[in-house]
């Protein structure tokens, strides 16, 4: 006699072994007591458990699934008929059942809940499986999208409730996020834990890959579980120790020509944007420069004349990046009277014991950037230095050149959280995730302050030319790789269109900036080239050199960034200057900039030195 013992609380994905379909398939007088046994092709969530013995399913209980019943008509008198028509239909399909533990002379387990499921790659069927558990917006406690379920995992807090849990030290090897759009998947899985509210993760790494739904459609889902093939996991899990220690957002590993044909979509829509949307005309090597500027620095300032379309290039960039439909782009015109941090960031009101968010709206894009990691955030000071930078962008000034996981902006005394009544909506500290991407608007005349060393050293400062209007006839659109504008390119798409990979200078390069800030103190004791500098300049040049644009190099990457991030330094009065800009003296910037020409040809360095010559001779001080 059998008797029904216990039923597990996870899922198995089986086969018939075709091999041994004969002896697998039992045949009865009643085919809804016929059954055949299973072998089961995914691990086991229970260190504790085995089956030595295949797993039994009744015909009666396959009955009705899928229009199974038309495959177990009992007009197939003939037992070895039924038997092979059995056989027939299922050597090309999986089934999904819950064991259940039968006790009788020998312990067996009969299959329940059964799921047959159409096998989608005839390689599957030799292969073995891992179970995954799926979170989504439907059964992940406060996530509704990724970078909420992100920080619930960074945090180790309770994601939700699935039906299969994984018991006595057993982790998956993988979980998966999913929403409407796409997919993301981890591996690096420390340990699990698990309670009446749901499961919580202890994590190696955040490290993740993003991969499409189409992708998860490829295999056997389950309620909230996916069985994936073993290979296709350990692949994705080679790929993910890969990737450097970075935040969320560095969620997709790619090959060099994926990183290629992102950079062509990006740019070139940029670009035509400029010239057929907006009907502007610019340099290409403008454009190149200042995209690749967004992409190596936190920070890019955007310098000239008024009028010249410093703020409808970065509008521009935002709207072939689909940033300003998705509301991820934010424009702030900075107010004259301006004078500390919280003209931009807000107050305590201690009075009604509530903090009032800066008029601005930087704040509410701080937090929506944060809770929504994968989406691009650029936003925009416009007229900066109407008021004194300084002074109103004191805090993100401080913050910026610390790693990424420290760039924490204090909104207000920490102490003050627990009296507060909105501080779940505005907490004490608040972090500029990486994600974001500030740019800078600046013109100068004499309604405007000059901009400190403090902001130079912290970004890419771009003097956009001018271009006759007669040229705009000329320009062309390099590159046909169409793209939808109405399509948000995300920040995976975004930071892998960056190159991380190993950057170096060679040892040439490296004497040129030696010598070039040796240079610069012997006349200007005060100003030199920093390492944070440095290390933006070899990003920029890495990123120029490796995507091959067409009338950009690298050798043109290193005139732009000597201009754009050490020639703002060089200013002051004429004796301060007369010598160092000299170009007859052997000790002068023009002597070096010759000395390596044969790493650039300098040309744009040297107009912006002749530029402050003219100055100088003008108003007897360059800025």
């Amino acid at each position: 006699m059998i008797t029904p013992r216990q039923k597990k609380q996870y899922q198995l994905l089986c086969k018939l072994d075709i091999d041994k379909y004969e002896s697998k398939i039992k045949i009865k007088d009643n085919f809804s007591s016929s059954y055949m046994f299973l072998k089961y092709i995914s691990d086991i969530p229970d260190t504790e458990e085995y089956y030595t013995n295949d797993i039994r399913i009744y015909m009666g209980d396959v009955t009705g699934l899928n229009d199974v019943s038309s495959s177990f008509d009992d007009r197939f008198y003939i037992d070895d008929r039924r038997r092979e028509h059995i056989k027939e239909y299922f050597k090309n399909k999986f089934v999904v059942l819950t064991p259940c533990e039968e006790k009788g002379e020998e312990t067996t387990f009969r299959g329940q809940d059964l799921k047959v499921m159409e096998v989608k790659n005839k390689n599957d069927l030799d292969d073995n499986f891992l179970e995954v558990p799926i979170f989504s917006p439907l059964n992940t406690v406060n996530a509704n999208n990724f970078g909420e379920f992100y920080t619930l995992l960074q945090n180790k807090n309770v994601l939700g409730k699935i039906r299969n849990p994984w018991k006595n030290g057993v982790v998956p090897e993988a979980i998966i996020w999913k929403d409407e759009y796409e997919s993301y998947v981890f591996t690096e899985i420390d340990n699990e834990s698990h309670n009446d509210f749901g499961m919580s993760f202890g994590m190696r790494s955040l490290n993740s890959i993003r991969m499409s739904n189409d992708w998860l459609e490829n295999y056997y889902i389950s309620d909230d579980v996916a069985f994936i093939s073993k290979n296709e996991i350990n692949s994705i899990s080679m790929k993910i120790n890969e990737v450097n220690d970075k935040t969320v957002n560095n969620l997709q590993t790619t090959s060099v020509n994926n990183r290629k044909e992102n950079e062509d979509y990006i740019f070139n829509n940029f670009k035509k944007d400029v010239l057929e949307k907006y009907n502007l005309t610019y340099d290409e090597k403008d454009l190149i420069n200042f995209h690749n500027s967004i992409k190596s620095n936190i920070f890019t300032v955007l310098s000239g004349i008024s009028g010249t379309g410093k703020s409808k290039i970065v509008t521009a960039y935002a709207d072939a990046l689909g940033l300003k439909e998705n509301g991820t782009f934010k424009m702030i015109s900075v107010r004259p009277f301006w004078q500390d941090d919280s003209d931009l960031l807000g107050f305590v009101d201690s009075l009604s014991n509530t903090y009032h968010p800066g008029d601005s709206g930087l704040v509410d894009t701080l937090i929506s950037a944060n809770k929504d990691k994968n989406s691009l955030y650029i936003i925009v000071l416009d007229e900066m230095n109407l008021a004194r930078v300084e002074h109103y962008f004191s805090q993100f000034l401080s913050v910026l050149e610390k790693d990424s996981k420290d760039r924490k902006l204090s909104l207000y005394n920490r102490s003050l959280e627990n009296k507060l009544y909105n501080s779940h909506l505005y907490p004490a500290d608040l972090l500029i995730p990486e994600n974001i991407r500030f740019v800078g608007t600046m013109n100068i005349d004499e309604t405007t302050y000059q901009i400190s060393d403090k902001v130079l050293d912290r970004a890419n400062v771009i003097t956009l030319k001018k271009v006759k209007f007669s040229d705009r006839l000329k320009v062309k659109i390099h590159g046909n790789k169409d793209y939808d504008v109405s399509s948000e390119t995300s920040y995976d798409d975004f930071f892998n269109a960056i190159y991380n990979d190993e950057m170096n200078f060679s040892d040439r390069q490296l004497e040129f900036f030696d010598d070039l800030n040796e240079c610069i103190n012997s006349y200007l004791p005060t100003v030199g080239i920093g390492w944070r500098t440095l290390n933006s300049i070899e990003k920029f040049i890495s990123n120029v050199n490796h995507f091959d644009y067409k009338v950009f190099n690298d050798k043109d990457a290193l005139d732009y960034q000597v201009s754009q991030r050490v020639l703002p330094k060089i200013r002051g009065t004429r004796l301060m200057l007369n010598e160092i800009l000299d170009d007859d003296s052997d000790d002068g910037l023009f002597a070096l900039l010759s000395k390596y020409n044969d790493l650039s040809d300098f040309k744009f360095t040297k107009s912006m030195l002749d530029k402050k010559r003219r100055e100088i001779e003008v108003n007897g001080f360059a800025n």
